[in-house]
């Protein structure tokens, strides 16, 4: 299937680096081709460039290379970060993701804690990263 030959490809033109306080951080190599950069600034939608985003995208071409057939393409198994902290850090890195947490509460109600809503928030950004990202390499395709 040429869109995971495509997202196994662009899955190589990504790096890590440090910023100056010693965290790393996942860009795009400067040879990247034109496409997989308008992918990336499509991903991130009206947002400025963000980590969390990178990194996402990074994750789901990765799943989208390894993916074994269509279903699996079109019903990606997402599952928000396991830890409190790696939540917390995630709905405070930008003054939007309550958006996505207050979406989960609105589609699915609350769950049995604040917690819970978090999580549901950020597989709610994490799934409209995949299908954005998916939806990019079909149209590349």
């Amino acid at each position: 299937m040429r869109i995971q030959k495509l997202a196994e490809e662009y899955c190589k033109m990504f790096k890590e680096k440090k910023k100056g306080d010693g965290t790393d951080y996942i860009c795009l190599k400067e040879d990247a081709p034109s496409e997989l950069r308008d992918l990336v600034q499509n991903a991130h939608g009206n947002s400025f460039p963000d980590d969390f985003i990178y990194e996402q995208i990074l994750i789901c071409l990765c799943m989208i290379a390894e993916a074994e057939d269509e279903e699996e393409l079109e019903e990606p198994s997402i599952e928000a970060d396991i830890y409190n902290r790696d939540l917390l850090n995630w709905l405070s890195s930008s003054l939007t993701r309550h958006n996505y947490v207050d979406l989960a509460v609105r589609d699915y109600g609350h769950g049995l804690s604040i917690i819970d809503d978090i999580m549901a928030g950020q597989v709610q950004e994490k799934t409209d990263i995949y299908f954005n990202v998916l939806d990019s390499l079909k149209k590349i395709r």
